[in-house]
């Protein structure tokens, strides 16, 4: 899947903005915001059909890794992360919901995974449109990581 121009919003119009830009939750630098482009609401929907079965209630044997997302190892998290793989220039989409994704890169995600992944909020599903991975942040602090899902 390619995406046009028309497909983003500006990071101002975006709900999860919020995680990013706050002191209180996470400052990220603005090299890196721009690298974040939050999808429109049409976009996001657009999406909705590639998410379904890629973070399905799948037996825990099922995966091919399982990280405890420990932010007070979010070091070690990252280094996981990067060692997965997924080329770190791979465009990706990360979803929240039907309304909520946005586009960055693999190394973004890797990075600041702390950024995009809260403990205890979301149930978030990222992967790269047309390739068979996915990752799957569930909001009990647990990662888990799939490279087949059967899914385009």
């Amino acid at each position: 899947m390619t995406f046009s121009e028309e497909d983003f919003r500006g990071l101002g119009t975006f709900a999860y903005t919020w995680r990013r830009v706050s002191e209180r939750y996470d400052l990220l630098p603005n090299e890196v915001l721009r690298g974040i482009r939050p999808l429109t609401v049409a976009g996001a929907r657009r999406l909705a059909s590639s998410r379904h079965g890629r973070c399905a209630e799948f037996l825990i044997r099922e995966f091919d890794l399982t990280i405890v997302a420990d932010e007070n190892a979010a070091d070690s998290v990252c280094a996981v992360l990067e060692k997965l793989p997924v080329p770190p220039d791979a465009e990706i989409v990360v979803f929240w919901s039907y309304d909520d994704a946005v586009v960055t890169t693999w190394a973004t995600l890797a990075r600041y995974w702390s950024s995009f992944l809260h403990a205890s909020s979301d149930d978030v599903t990222v992967w790269s449109p047309g390739h068979p991975w996915a990752l799957c942040d569930r909001h009990f602090q647990v990662i888990q990581f799939r490279q087949r899902v059967g899914i385009d």
